[in-house]
């Protein structure tokens, strides 16, 4: 036999949906890099060979982001084509990344 107070509390309870006590999902940032002297293989992942990728992924860490977890980089270079620098901005807008870090003769290209 149902008592009225649990056939209440049942039927009050029943709409709530269970995924409203799920954690939210974190973010995880896209930072576009656009490289003047390396490849795209020199700016990519969490080892870069690039001197100034190393620091700024160190300066990251240091802040406590992780790479992977945090952020992720999506590197683009001219490949010595200083021209491309327009195509290669179109190209990171495209892929929606949150910030783009530049530097030198790409800085007129983000204009």
């Amino acid at each position: 036999m149902i008592r009225r107070r649990n056939c209440i509390a049942a039927c009050v309870l029943w709409p709530v949906p269970l995924a409203g006590w799920a954690q939210p999902t974190r973010k995880i940032h896209r930072i576009g890099i656009l490289g003047v002297g390396y490849t795209n293989a020199d700016l990519a992942g969490p080892q870069p060979r690039s001197p100034s990728m190393v620091a700024l992924l160190a300066g990251l860490r240091g802040l406590g982001y992780a790479y992977g977890e945090d952020f992720v980089t999506e590197p683009r270079s001219p490949a010595g084509q200083v021209e491309r620098f327009p195509a290669l901005v179109a190209e990171l807008m495209g892929l929606r990344v949150d910030v783009i870090v530049a530097a030198g003769p790409a800085l007129a290209a983000l204009k």
